[in-house]
């Protein structure tokens, strides 16, 4: 009776666990602030590639940009480059 009990649990848990019951989207992935003004540009995979065309431009194409994780995986593996004309 105790085993079937122990089973029963770790069999809810583990369907609980597989369907996405009781997980949580980090705010990053739900949702992105992108400030008035900006204007989308590229993406890149990097996020140093994306500071450096950023820090390119601002010699004379805009005056300020922002790389924004573009990816729902908050590690981040796609970055946006965003400007200010």
């Amino acid at each position: 009776m105790r085993l079937r009990k122990i089973f029963a649990t770790l069999a809810t848990g583990t369907t609980l666990a597989l369907s996405g019951v009781g997980t949580t989207v980090p705010a990053v992935a739900q949702e992105r602030h992108i400030p008035a003004g900006y204007d989308y540009v590229d993406d890149f995979y990097w996020h140093e590639d994306c500071v450096q065309a950023g820090e390119a431009g601002r010699n004379g194409a805009w005056r300020d940009y922002m790389c924004i994780n573009g990816s729902p995986n908050p590690i981040g593996d796609d970055y946006e480059l965003w400007v200010r004309y």
